[in-house]
């Protein structure tokens, strides 16, 4: 009997924590503190973002090919176990 009781105390304190949880969340206060927190955070984004610099990019014709043909390439098979060894 207790036992029952037990875990009817749980459902019902369970109920109750999702219920004021859910309520809480789709209430009318949190949306509206939650609209007014991302506009400030955007606005203090976009007023640090006017004073970044811009930094000019030195990174053209930086890559190197490799002009040497598949011939010069050592061809060499080596095997796992022959390393191993």
């Amino acid at each position: 009997m207790i036992r029952e009781i037990k875990y009817l105390f749980y459902l019902i304190v369970l109920t109750v924590f999702v219920y004021l949880v859910l309520n809480y969340y789709f209430s009318d206060y949190n949306e509206k503190k939650s609209y007014r927190n991302i506009s400030n955070f955007l606005d203090n984004l976009n007023s640090k973002n006017i004073n970044v610099p811009l930094i000019k990019s030195d990174t053209k014709n930086i890559i190197e090919y490799n002009d040497k043909s598949d011939e010069s390439i050592n061809t060499n098979q080596r095997k796992f176990w022959e390393l191993v060894e």
